[in-house]
C-alpha cells in the first residue's frame, strides 16, 4: 500500500496516451507491505476505507480482497491502525 501526494504530479486529463515526457508522476513512499506483514493471501485488495476513530485517537483503515469467482483466492477483510 502506498501514500501519494497528487500535488505534485500533472493533471492528465487531457493526454491520449502518457509517455516520459509529457507528464510527471504522483510522488509515492510504501506504507505497508502486506506480504511482509503475514497477509500475502490478500493478493487482490480492490477497495479501502476509513473506518471509526479508535479509543486512542488514531483511525482505523479496512481494506478488502476479493475472490474474482476463483476457488483459489479468497474474499477477505484486514483492518489496520493507521498512526499517521
Amino acid at each position: 500500500m502506498y501514500e501519494i501526494d497528487t500535488r505534485e504530479a500533472s493533471d492528465v486529463l487531457a493526454v491520449d496516451a502518457s509517455a516520459p515526457d509529457n507528464h510527471k508522476a504522483a510522488p509515492k513512499t510504501l506504507v505497508a507491505d502486506f506480504a511482509t506483514r503475514g497477509l500475502s493471501l490478500l493478493d487482490n485488495t480492490e477497495g479501502l476505507c476509513w473506518g471509526p476513530d479508535l479509543p486512542n485517537g488514531h483511525r482505523l483503515l479496512v481494506a478488502v480482497s476479493d475472490d474474482n469467482f476463483n476457488p483459489l483466492q479468497i474474499t477477505q477483510f484486514a483492518a489496520f491502525e493507521f498512526t499517521g
